[in-house]
Parts: structure tokens; sequence; C-alpha cells
């Protein structure tokens, strides 16, 4: 399944494991608790470390952006799964995006929409 690595902020020890197909939260946890995570998968890169350290994501800017998907300065993130059913994607403003991941592991439903914002 395609994943990007997010860290969560600057100065916070703290990474998601992004799903891009159900845009939503697989993962969160320490960088050494996702660096084991990553590696039962089959799927741990420095590279991906290095890149989520820098920019906020392990995404690279598509061609012609100045913004990385899911990185410092991308205000929102389209989420989908795990939501009520019928929601729809909806974005989620980036600084919720480690309280989003939590109720996510921890199947609050209910929590994760309140969290995000409709599409306008």
């Amino acid at each position: 399944m395609a994943s990007h690595l997010i860290k969560v902020a600057p100065d916070r020890d703290s990474y998601v494991i992004w799903s891009v197909t159900d845009a939503g939260p697989e993962w969160i946890g320490t960088r050494a608790e996702t660096e084991i995570e990553l590696k039962e998968r089959g799927d741990y890169s420095e590279d991906r470390f290095a890149r989520a350290n820098e920019t906020g994501s392990s995404a690279r800017r598509m061609q012609g952006s100045e913004v990385v998907p899911y990185g410092w300065d991308d205000a929102f993130i389209t989420v989908g799964e795990g939501l009520p059913s019928g929601t729809g994607l909806r974005r989620l403003p980036r600084e919720a995006l480690e309280e989003y991941a939590l109720a996510a592991v921890e199947g609050r439903e209910d929590d994760m929409l309140a969290m995000t914002l409709p599409y306008e």
C-alpha cells in the first residue's frame, strides 16, 4: 500500500504513516517505534525520515509546486478512511494531525469527524 511518512511537528518525536490509497493514518509513534514498524513492513528508508524531518513529509514536491504534500506548508490534509460511512473526503487542519491519528488508532470516528472540515 502506498504511504507517506509525516512528521507531526518540527519539535515533536511523533510520526504518522499515512495511507495515500485510503487517505488516512495507518500508524502513529515515535521515530524509534516507527522505524521498527517500517522495517517489519519492509518499507524502511532513512531517506524517508530525512525528508520528513526536513519538510514535514516524505512526499516529494510535485513538479511546479512549492508545497510538499502533507508538509509544513500544507495547511490541510485530505482525509477519508475511518470516518463515518457516507462522509466522503474532508480536510484536516495539519495542526490536528497528531490528535486525529490517535483518534483513528483508537477508533473514535466521531472525534475524527469533529476535527475535519468539509470541502467547499
